[in-house]
């Protein structure tokens, strides 16, 4: 059995390295055109494909000449950067809509709060997160100002009514 040119695989009896061979076909046809482009040695212009091949982040042949630990070590910059991105995205996504404060216990076993100064409004992912609320059974307030949100907490028996009167 011989190499299976469809999926470049080392196939069971066969003596070649497909991966290194396609590599080194590659890099001569470099090597040959920077020469012909440049009027420079053949040696100079291997040097110069050498350099190209090795920058950061450049062609996936760079790999191949590169140094394991120098690829191992870019690949997993490169799978963390990934995955940080990806875990901000999905927080960004998860607390957009979330209340300001969760209540438990008191005259409710668990409530939800969104604070709001006294001319703010409520965002969609908010309204929808009170829409979810009211559809589950959960309570959940908007309260705007100072003395609303101390109104729902003393309602529910959170806090202790002020009895002198709102605090000036």
């Amino acid at each position: 059995m011989g190499l299976n040119r469809h999926c470049q695989t080392k196939q069971p009896g066969s003596s070649v390295m497909p991966t290194v061979t396609v590599a080194a076909s590659y890099t001569r046809r470099l090597v040959e055109s920077r020469a012909r482009e440049t009027g420079a040695s053949v040696k100079d212009a291997a040097r110069d494909v050498a350099a190209h091949l090795r920058q950061p982040y450049g062609s996936i042949w760079g790999l191949l000449f590169r140094a394991p630990k120098t690829v191992s070590a870019e690949l997993l910059v490169a799978l963390q950067e990934a995955v940080e991105r990806q875990v901000r995205r999905e927080i960004n996504a998860l607390t957009k809509g979330l209340p300001d404060l969760l209540i438990i216990g008191g005259r409710v076993r668990i409530a939800f709060m969104e604070l709001k100064v006294a001319t703010g409004r409520l965002s969609l992912e908010q309204k929808l997160f009170r829409n979810l609320c009211a559809f589950v059974g959960i309570e959940f307030v908007d309260a705007y100002g100072r003395d609303e949100p101390i109104a729902a907490l003393e309602r529910w028996g959170i806090v202790r009514p002020n009895l002198n009167g709102p605090v000036r």
